[in-house]
């Protein structure tokens, strides 16, 4: 049951980390192009607005991993109803966040 349950939480750590990778390429991007707009004339303002992206995006992932291994220890790796509804909730709050982060960057893409 333990390596199921870790199986399990492995496979939403994958996921996560392809949500983050994803979150980081969609800032560097976004700060590409506002260089090229700029023609390589950041202000203190854009570069400041990228570390705060940036570090919003790091401080996601580190919530959700927090919860994620928390579960863990929480339920003693015991795959129980319980247990599988507590990470199937956990991951969803990945795909709600995915949803949202891909709307931002459609909205982006328009501006």
């Amino acid at each position: 049951m333990e390596r199921l349950y870790d199986t399990f939480v492995h496979a939403i750590m994958m996921k996560l980390e392809a949500r983050l990778c994803s979150e980081l390429e969609c800032v560097y991007k976004n700060i590409t192009n506002k260089i090229v707009e700029k023609k390589g004339k950041l202000t203190n303002e854009d570069v400041i607005e990228f570390q705060k992206k940036l570090q919003e995006v790091y401080d996601t992932d580190a919530d959700i991993r927090e919860q994620i291994i928390g579960i863990k220890d929480f339920k003693n790796c015991i795959l129980t109803k319980e247990a599988c509804e507590e990470l199937i909730k956990r991951l969803s709050v990945i795909n709600i966040k995915e949803n949202e982060q891909a709307k931002n960057d459609r909205v982006d893409s328009h501006l």
